[in-house]
């Protein structure tokens, strides 16, 4: 029941018995938000919010059944407004960035204080993307990363980039050579300069910075 109209509605979907009914107990005993759902898997959250979804979920990851991850794009698809914050103990790279990518707007790494909690969800609500310190030294990391890849990327001259599009789309140098009207020896040159400037050793390695650089 809401306590006042106001009041920040905020679910959760923990399948920890004790730390769920933690976080209901601790968001029903705060000012301005309220618990209008605690539940065990995602499934029977999207029963429910097919109904009314809240304005801010709580979500851990490691779930029964389908997983934090794979329900969060489908929960942005349905509810735009829909603002998930994943709570949980999962802090590697790979995770935080599908979930982020996939639409959560907030990353908390289990233990989180009460009070750290609490704020979190008043500023996912004003449109803020809370985060732990550690996550957001992680996502600031990838940043700083994806600008030096950048870089790299922008060093390749127009001939340069053409040859390294048709290698991501699996083309063989001969194959180039012959798309392009060149030698195989010029588009070998080519690839010496790309994996020079691009600071790999390798066409898997090459391509994979091309894709990550303009994905």
């Amino acid at each position: 029941m809401l306590n006042h109209p106001n009041d920040i509605r905020v679910a959760t979907i923990e399948d920890d018995d004790d730390y769920r009914e933690h976080l209901a107990a601790l968001i029903n005993g705060a000012e301005g938000v309220c618990c209008v759902g605690s539940f065990r898997t995602a499934e029977a959250a999207l029963a429910r919010f097919s109904r009314s979804a809240p304005d801010v979920l709580l979500l851990d990851l490691e779930l029964p059944g389908r997983n934090g991850l794979e329900v969060i794009s489908e929960m942005i698809a349905r509810w735009p407004k829909l603002a998930i914050i994943v709570l949980t103990v999962h802090d590697e790279s790979a995770k935080i960035f599908t979930a982020l990518e996939a639409g959560a707007i907030g990353y908390l790494g289990k233990p989180v204080s009460s009070v750290r909690l609490l704020e979190a969800i008043a500023e996912a609500q004003a449109g803020g993307s809370p985060m732990s310190t550690s996550i957001a030294r992680l996502v600031v990391r990838k940043f700083h990363a994806q600008g030096r890849l950048r870089k790299s990327l922008d060093q390749l001259t127009p001939r340069e980039t053409e040859i390294l599009d048709h290698i991501s789309r699996g083309l063989s140098t001969k194959e180039i050579a012959t798309q392009l009207g060149l030698s195989d020896r010029t588009i070998s040159s080519h690839l010496r300069k790309i994996y020079d400037k691009l600071q790999v050793h390798s066409r898997s390695a090459a391509v994979s910075r091309f894709l990550q650089g303009n994905s």
